[in-house]
């Protein structure tokens, strides 16, 4: 009889389904790109999004935060918007594209971007931090290539393709790179609301 409950609980051990520890996957419904749920390093996922322009879609986006880190300073605010652009817990949103992008088409969106977000003051203030990010996006940006921008320590590093290829420490340009899509005028409403869906699950 114990044989016979051995052998049982064996063939429902391998019936179960495998659990890996970070392994669930958020899917962005319009592109059908996978985020994880977490990342290394006790980072939780914020939301998920999609940037289209008119009717393409550009990439899938996802917004990390670094849990507890950002416990307190989103409970505390009215929006979780102020401390995702001027927070200084660790932060990470990583962009997948789902079409091709021309460098020169790229660095002139971004030009237009800091034009929206930041003051000319401000922009006196990161001239040459400004002109090397533009730069840095300037390369052609194929299909199915991640860029991921990496916020810690006051330090904002960029990569693309898995190279770093920006890295600054000046605040108004880290706060003017996040404003793009969590200040009062993001590139689209409803995918900045849709990147910070999960708060929720993070500070209740």
């Amino acid at each position: 009889m114990r044989r016979g409950w051995s052998i049982l609980f064996l063939l429902v051990l391998i019936a179960l389904p495998a659990r890996t520890d970070g392994a669930e996957k958020i899917k962005e419904p319009a592109t059908g790109i996978e985020f994880d749920a977490t990342l290394d390093g006790g980072y939780a996922l914020l939301g998920v999004g999609v940037r289209k322009k008119f009717a393409f879609k550009i990439y899938a986006t996802a917004l990390y935060v670094k849990v507890p880190d950002a416990v307190g300073p989103l409970k505390a605010a009215k929006t979780p918007f102020g401390p995702i652009v001027r927070g200084t817990f660790p932060r990470k949103m990583i962009l997948h594209f789902v079409m091709s992008v021309p460098g020169i088409k790229a660095k002139s969106t971004f030009r237009k971007n800091f034009d929206r977000v930041m003051t000319p003051e401000d922009q006196a203030k990161c001239v040459e931090d400004r002109a090397r990010y533009l730069d840095a996006m300037g390369g052609d940006i194929e299909k199915g290539q991640r860029y991921l921008m990496d916020y810690e320590g006051g330090r904002v590093r960029v990569y693309l393709a898995d190279k770093m290829v920006y890295e600054t420490d000046n605040t108004t340009m880290i706060q003017g790179i996040f404003s793009i899509w969590y200040g009062p005028s993001p590139l689209n409403e409803e995918l900045k609301q849709n990147l910070v869906s999960r708060v929720h699950n993070i500070i209740d």
